[in-house]
């Protein structure tokens, strides 16, 4: 960060949020993948498994359900955008990337919803400072919808497909922006600073919230604590804020998630347990042992 930056976020903290928008955001692009504990924690074959209870918002009354998000490197092909099957980077131009899968899981009277949003963000950010691709999925008794966005060469196209009329199946281009689904990501990289940013709002609100998806813009600040960290995402033209609490040092495991619609809880994700391990290998009847000590339910 240079000096003409550390110097305006100081005077934000003391004249206010509205000097902080004279600082563009940009991903703070360290070279954290490449060290040594990086690759012990990263390299070793195995995700990142974390479960939260979650309290979400839905037809204007407060449900209990969980929440999961997984992180793990993986090798990502941008022509084709797809995990690549060959291990030889040589030979294919794959990209190493932080995958996310972050699912929820909650009931609404009598039916129940599943969303998931995957999130793949290469680890060199100086060489690939955007997002390859992102999509989300929301199922419920009602029906399906999704959204995926697509990193081309200067822009995404993005596709979405509903069994709502108003959201119908549409394609359409969005500009150079950054995702609130990939902060997370950003936050496990070490790539997190401060300003103001076109920012995409969470894919799985969008959908249940019946809102646009498109970039607006917005302001990231980070509150220091002892052992915790906690990142600020404001919109500038709504009200939606976001709070996401992480551990100050490497790893920097994400404690709580907490969403607002102005004083409004929109949710709140609190971490209850984690695990490093190669999850796809645990897949016998033995292995549901492991749900229990994640929390995870048996439905």
């Amino acid at each position: 960060m240079t000096s003409v930056v550390r110097l305006l976020l100081a005077a934000c903290r003391i004249w206010g949020p509205l000097m902080l928008l004279a600082v563009a955001w940009q991903v703070e692009a360290r070279p954290g993948w490449q060290t040594t504990d990086f690759a012990k924690y990263w390299f070793q074959g195995k995700a990142e498994v974390n479960h939260y209870k979650l309290e979400q918002n839905r037809y204007g009354e407060m449900r209990e359900g969980h929440a999961v998000l997984v992180f793990v490197t993986e090798d990502f092909l941008p022509e084709k955008q797809v995990k690549a099957d060959n291990p030889d980077r040589t030979q294919t131009g794959a990209v190493p990337v932080m995958k996310l899968n972050y699912i929820r899981k909650f009931i609404a009277g009598i039916y129940d919803y599943a969303n998931m949003t995957s999130v793949f963000t290469p680890l060199d950010a100086l060489q690939y400072p955007q997002t390859l691709k992102t999509n989300t999925s929301i199922q419920e008794w009602c029906g399906q919808s999704w959204l995926q966005a697509n990193w081309g060469a200067s822009s995404y196209t993005v596709k979405g497909f509903s069994y709502y009329e108003s959201q119908g199946d549409v394609t359409y281009e969005m500009s150079k922006a950054f995702f609130e689904d990939e902060l997370y990501s950003r936050i496990r990289l070490g790539q997190i600073s401060e300003g103001r940013v076109d920012l995409v709002p969470s894919g799985q609100d969008a959908r249940m919230l019946h809102r646009p998806w498109v970039p607006q813009p917005a302001v990231l600040s980070v509150q220091e604590g002892e052992k915790h960290n906690t990142l600020k995402v404001k919109y500038e033209n709504t009200r939606r804020r976001v709070e996401v609490v992480y551990e100050k040092a490497f790893p920097y495991g994400i404690v709580k998630i907490t969403t607002r619609w102005g004083d409004m809880l929109l949710s709140r994700l609190t971490r209850d347990s984690h695990a490093h391990t190669a999850y796809w290998k645990h897949n016998h009847n033995e292995d549901l042992l492991l749900r229990e000590m994640l929390h995870l339910p048996m439905d």
